[in-house]
């Protein structure tokens, strides 16, 4: 096993259930850690572990049997069903103190969709008058939800716990990267996101180093991201149609259908997508007058769509410095639209957010041409704020502009109270604006708040908070009827 990093909550809830009869689910997207994570658990544990593969049961059966016999260090008799070797399993469960993990369970219930009904006479019957743990782990994330979540599910409330393992973050991606620079670590992470793997593999001591090395003279990228396409949707030229569609530009539900070549179905793909963490839907905040907007969240689907999917032109390039130097503008808008959802993600970590999205107007016949990065709701007590916020990833200090900027689209809405402005920049903040700013009570979040070396900003305990019951702040009705 390599560089084990974090986990520590999930690593707790597991051995909290350990040894006491009790089975556990642990689910998430592919390359997020979840094997790795199990291993580091089992170390010193008698541990059972199949691991389920995509065919037929019969295959499946085959396989787990082998495993089974190897683990009991007798032949076992050729399963004819789910009862045989469930019959197996639980008599490994009462030989007590014995961990049973079972991989890509997925597999097998696409295989045999019985399969939870088997697993929840195991529990009820047998496992819970043992020692021994019973883990489940998948990468569907749909099928591995129905299972525990589902109300209908034969398993819905046999586990002890259900954890459904996310990305690192930024904090603990660095690890991987102790020698390279700050903002090198930043774009690694905004690349990749918190997916260890990827991490792990990228070892390099500079960003252009990586994108050299691993993008232009030997892309492994494609070849991953297709693999992942593949296993986890079944219609898999209709998913990467609609993700590349995104990626040039397209938008809306209809422009994407247009692109993509698939009309009505494509609203079902979208929305497979967007369970599956691969596109984020991004929701109008405040009344702005447009339908929900669609991008790519996962990270390295976003790079490989971006920047490497249509630029074979880079290929022609026999000095890599050069084909960097092509892609490199393309690279920095990149970036920043990556910057923008990885703020999200540190401010429903750090700060109470109810919903968020974004606000946007566009309307040429006003000359109205505006947006603001972020716009969230926050619970405070029994009271509800709007926070908006700027996001900006560039190499200079932001200052008075970029704040008059996002103060005019915050005016445009009726302030009833609750109103808060916040500026993220990874470059920092103009000294005579940082001073202003802070006596002003607006939220700054600089380079050393996302680098973890100094805490985020709390809320300004001055503002006068909006009662829950109170309506909204809404932007002039004049205006929105005029974009109509």
């Amino acid at each position: 096993m390599g560089l084990f990093i974090g986990r520590e909550s999930e690593l707790a809830k597991l051995q909290e259930a350990y040894g006491k009869g009790k089975a556990i689910l642990v689910y998430g997207r592919r390359r997020v850690g979840k094997t790795t994570l199990l291993e580091k658990f089992s170390e010193g544990k008698r541990t059972l572990y199949l691991r389920c593969i995509g065919s037929t049961l019969r295959v499946n059966l085959d396989y787990t049997r082998s495993m089974i016999s190897s683990f009991l260090g007798e032949e076992r008799r050729a399963y004819s069903g789910l009862l045989d070797m469930t019959e197996d399993l639980a008599a490994i469960c009462r030989d007590g103190g014995n961990l049973i993990v079972i991989d890509e369970y997925q597999y097998l219930k696409k295989a045999d969709g019985s399969i939870d009904s088997f697993i929840q006479h195991l529990v009820d019957a047998t496992l819970k008058n043992t020692t021994s743990t019973l883990i489940l782990c998948g990468s569907s994330v749909s099928i591995m939800r129905s299972t525990g979540e589902d109300g209908s599910s034969p398993l819905y409330g046999r586990f002890r716990h259900i954890i459904r393992l996310g990305p690192l973050s930024l904090e603990e991606c660095r690890a991987f990267h102790p020698d390279m620079p700050d903002r090198d670590q930043l774009m690694m992470y905004l690349s990749f996101g918190g997916i260890p793997r990827y991490h792990s593999e990228a070892t390099c001591s500079s960003y252009r180093e990586f994108v050299m090395r691993n993008c232009i003279e030997d892309s492994w990228i494609a070849d991953e991201i297709g693999f992942l396409i593949r296993s986890d949707y079944p219609n898999s030229e209709d998913h990467e149609a609609v993700l590349s569609a995104i990626s040039r530009g397209s938008t809306n539900l209809k422009e994407i259908a247009e692109k993509a070549g698939l009309g009505t179905k494509c609203g079902k793909i979208l929305d497979n997508l967007v369970e599956s963490g691969a596109v984020a839907r991004i929701n109008p905040m405040l009344g702005a007058p447009k339908r929900p907007v669609y991008c790519i969240s996962d990270s390295l689907m976003a790079f490989y769509f971006s920047l490497l999917s249509f630029r074979s032109d880079i290929l022609m390039y026999r000095d890599p410095d050069k084909a960097y130097d092509v892609i490199y503008p393309d690279l920095r808008t990149f970036m920043g639209r990556r910057f923008e959802f990885y703020c999200q993600d540190v401010l429903r970590r750090e700060y109470p957010v109810i919903e968020m999205g974004k606000w946007w107007m566009d309307d040429p016949r006003m000359d109205v041409h505006e947006e603001i990065d972020i716009v969230a709701r926050l619970s405070i007590g029994k009271f509800r704020a709007d926070l908006f916020v700027e996001c900006k990833n560039t190499s200079r200090p932001v200052g008075f502009p970029q704040f008059d900027t996002l103060k005019k689209c915050a005016s445009r809405f009726s302030d009833r109270g609750g109103q808060i402005l916040m500026l993220i920049s990874e470059a920092g903040f103009e000294e005579d604006f940082e001073e202003w700013a802070r006596d002003a009570g607006v939220m700054l979040v600089g380079p050393e708040e996302l680098y973890g070396r100094r805490p985020f900003p709390e809320v300004p305990l001055t503002t006068k908070y909006r009662p829950e019951t109170e309506p909204r702040g809404v932007v002039s009705k004049a205006i929105y009827d005029a974009c109509e």
